[in-house]
């Protein structure tokens, strides 16, 4: 019978995997389109509001590549250390989805002729996932971890039933 931290090691294993993958095919997008956003960005000084979070949604997700990466190929020592790592990736996917909902606020702003309510609504449906994936956040850095062969997992990955109804709540 296979142990549930064999299990969990296991399935951590598989995510780096995947996650490194995503990982270097994100950096290979950026090195190869950095110069298109020095000519179309920063030449041109743009600092309106649909520039500002192109470049929050770039810059965030290529710090996620480098959280990823750094939680594959770092040796954790401690599991503060394990935690830090952790706790800038979670971090770097909030922000994220914040930045999706500021988008989509925007996008319903200009496609209704500048209805406020309307962008407002948009923001504060797009910004329930945050609020949820703190809550789950908070759980699982909250939750004891361990770490095998190079493998940093939480005893409460992914928060079992809690999680899956949250992201069905939601997605819906």
């Amino acid at each position: 019978m296979v142990s549930v931290n064999a299990a969990l090691v296991g399935q951590g294993a598989l995510n780096s995997y995947c996650f490194t993958a995503v990982s270097v095919v994100v950096i290979h997008e950026y090195v190869a389109t950095f110069a298109a956003e020095v000519e179309l960005i920063w030449r041109q000084k743009l600092a309106n509001t649909t520039a500002i979070i192109f470049l929050l949604n770039r810059y965030n997700t290529l710090a996620m590549a480098a959280f990823y990466l750094a939680n594959t190929c770092l040796t954790f020592p401690s599991q503060t250390s394990c935690k830090v790592v952790q706790s800038l990736e979670l971090t770097s996917n909030l922000v994220s989805l914040g930045v999706w909902a500021a988008f989509a606020a925007l996008r319903v702003y200009t496609l209704n002729s500048g209805n406020i309510h309307l962008a407002l609504a948009a923001l504060g449906l797009g910004l329930v996932p945050v609020v949820t994936n703190l809550y789950l956040i908070s759980e699982q850095l909250s939750s004891k971890m361990f770490f095998e062969k190079n493998v940093c997992v939480s005893e409460l990955d992914s928060v079992g039933t809690t999680w899956n109804t949250f992201v069905l709540f939601t997605m819906s």
